[in-house]
């Protein structure tokens, strides 16, 4: 694929004046092009720092670099490199690098990702352009005010620090080794995957194939689908943590087989017909029982929200909610600000008082008009020009709903038929990860989703055969990974700890 300046790999490339690279650096100049790039300025970032390790008889480049107000961008380059980059997306609010690199308290390097060591990967990641352990840096109140460091952190957070990071990355990476990325990949989950949606719909020419997991494509019904449950806080709807777990240990116990295992996995989310009314205190007495306020909040959650008879969110699968809940509102409210410049949104009242009738148009306009929302066309377009996207959710995530995800990616097909497109299916797909919570499977170690869109993007072979490896309390486990609407069935026999003895199953 062609830099985003157009040049092929050869070229000499000239930022600032002077050279930052070419041909005729030979390889045992690695350590010494790896350190030339310090206080160099590549792509608006200046170079702060740059290193180089070994580790385990390998070579490799750390380069550090930032750009103002806040953003700060890591870069990992292996002297035996494959030629291939990816960039990895982040989580929350961002605010800190998610690091290639396991130090010790000493600083030494002690571990890396082993796509970096084991297959030679480039790897780049960057803070999303606040810092979340500083003072009057952090997201989401260093957005607040109308300071220019203010609106520059919202719009880098926004999108501008995915493109930032990825022509910094690969002109620094071409100032190392003397040339450009031959793939270049991205690969995110949570805010990660909304980053991966930007940087389809944005930059589309810089990716061959990108992950985009446990988000919804649709930022705007998203918050709005938080803000939809957040504003039963403080009311007598509001569940506490443990009546969430309690909520949805009783859902397992009543849908755990409807995939032919009791094993502690809803996998199998369509088929459960179990009610939040069958939490009632009139039907089941306990000490976590729901009042029926509280019954109405988790049915609210479970349903679909309409507005003007269209569905703008799809409702959630059953999930512990214990610890998302409680986020509805601080995440919401961190993207209604972005989008508005309002800071009242970082008040408990602007979240209670939201109302979805009157409140939902003009918020989805702000945040589409910030760019923290996606576009549809965009991606779609991005997968008719040929790139590769690989779209996947946990079916038990509680903080962003996989049936929201589902329909939007449905959508996004519908767009990419549209632009001439025959069978979309053949650049993009989505599938659905039983046992999985929010991000369970975003964890690179646990699903190898680095081969499934490399092999997809340069060998043609569409993602099959995945599988999700985890612990529960039983110990190691894997289970297959189901294109969705299809999901994991157990087959009656052999080990149920093993991803071999289940099938994918159409609903």
């Amino acid at each position: 694929m062609l830099n985003r300046i157009g040049l092929v790999p050869g070229l000499l490339l000239v930022v600032m004046g002077s050279p930052l690279w070419s041909q005729t650096s030979e390889p045992d100049d690695f350590a010494a092009s790896c350190s030339a790039t310090v206080n160099r300025i590549i792509s608006g970032v200046t170079v702060t720092g740059a290193e180089t390790f070994t580790l385990e008889g390998s070579s490799y480049c750390v380069v550090d670099g930032t750009r103002a107000p806040f953003l700060d961008i890591e870069l990992v380059i292996p002297k035996a490199w494959s030629g291939q980059l990816l960039q990895r997306g982040g989580g929350g609010f961002d605010g800190t690098i998610r690091s290639a690199l396991s130090r010790s308290e000493t600083g030494e390097v002690i571990g890396l990702l082993p796509l970096v060591a084991d297959r030679g990967v480039a790897y780049v990641a960057s803070n999303g352009g606040n810092r979340a352990k500083v003072e009057g840096e952090a997201a989401p109140q260093v957005w607040a005010g109308e300071s220019p460091r203010a609106r520059d952190s919202a719009i880098d957070y926004a999108y501008r620090a995915t493109g930032t990071t990825i022509f910094f990355a690969k002109e620094a990476i071409a100032a190392v080794q003397g040339r450009y990325p031959e793939h270049s990949y991205f690969n995110g989950c949570s805010n990660g995957g909304r980053n991966a949606y930007i940087a389809a719909q944005r930059w589309p020419a810089e990716y061959d194939g990108i992950v985009a997991g446990c988000e919804t494509m649709d930022m705007a019904g998203q918050t709005l689908g938080w803000l939809n449950i957040g504003r039963f806080d403080g009311t007598p709807g509001q569940l506490s943590p443990e009546q969430y777990s309690f909520a949805y240990r009783e859902a397992v116990a009543a849908c755990d087989e409807d995939d032919g295992l009791r094993d502690g996995i809803i996998a199998n989310p369509r088929a459960c017909e179990f009610r939040p009314a069958e939490l009632a205190c009139d039907t089941k007495p306990t000490d976590l029982c729901l009042s029926p306020e509280q019954v109405a909040t988790l049915d609210t959650l479970l349903s679909d929200v309409e507005l003007d008879g269209q569905v703008v969110y799809k409702g959630y699968n059953w999930a512990d909610l214990s610890s998302y809940g409680p986020r509805y509102n601080q995440l919401a409210s961190g993207f209604a600000l972005i989008a508005t410049g309002d800071a009242g949104w970082l008040t408990p009242e602007y979240p209670r008082a939201f109302d979805p009738e009157h409140d939902s148009a003009p918020l989805s306009l702000a945040m589409l008009r910030s760019g923290t929302d996606q576009d549809l066309i965009g991606v779609a377009q991005y997968v008719a020009g040929g790139g590769k996207l690989l779209s996947w959710h946990g079916n038990s995530d509680g903080l962003l709903s996989p049936n929201a995800h589902a329909a939007k990616h449905a959508e996004m097909l519908d767009l990419a038929r549209e632009l001439g497109m025959e069978t979309p299916r053949e650049g993009a797909m989505f599938f659905t990860v039983a046992g999985s919570n929010h991000n369970g499977a975003g964890d690179m170690r646990g699903v190898d989703w680095f081969t499934a869109i490399s092999d997809w993007a340069e060998k043609g072979r569409q993602p099959a055969g995945l599988t999700y490896t985890f612990e529960d309390a039983s110990g190691p486990r894997s289970i297959p990974i189901c294109e969705y609407p299809a999901f994991p069935r157990y087959s009656g026999t052999g080990d149920p700890a093993k991803a071999e003895n289940f099938a994918c199953t159409a609903p």
